[in-house]
């Protein structure tokens, strides 16, 4: 059996419908719209990049995503050191409603509010005083 002298040709891939170049094709973004959606979604709330890659649980590694916040141009939060971070609380809408009369009264905003009571909270360890066993397993 003798060789074929002719080079195999190579088959092009089928490009994905989701596929975006950037520059010239050295790029290819392959996330869909939820795909994207899902991460900006996660990104707001304030999870790490590490947390995103396993709720995805999709083989992307944190880097990419942190790699798609810079390509996006999505504000960086600082890391290490002293800096505030958002921590997102589940308000029912009743409690909501009164969180923004009581922070009204105050002329403050309802974050800034539950801000302060936290922060005084914590500080002095008033857990207790304040919920008064509301919450504490029967």
């Amino acid at each position: 059996m003798t060789p074929n002298p002719l080079p195999k040709k190579k088959s092009k891939r089928k490009s994905h419908h989701t596929e975006r170049y950037r520059g010239s094709k050295l790029l290819v973004e392959r996330w869909t719209n939820a795909k994207a959606a899902h991460v900006a979604f996660l990104t707001g709330k304030g999870v790490p990049s590490t947390e995103i890659a396993r709720i995805l649980n999709d083989g992307v590694h944190p880097a990419t995503i942190r790699a798609m916040w810079r390509r996006w141009r999505l504000p960086m939060a600082p890391t290490g050191g002293r800096h505030p971070a958002a921590v997102p609380i589940n308000l029912y809408a009743d409690e909501r409603g009164l969180l923004a009369k009581r922070a009204k009264k105050l002329d403050v905003t309802p974050e800034e509010y539950l801000r302060r009571i936290a922060v005084c909270a914590i500080s002095d360890d008033l857990y207790a005083a304040v919920t008064d066993g509301k919450f504490d397993k029967k």
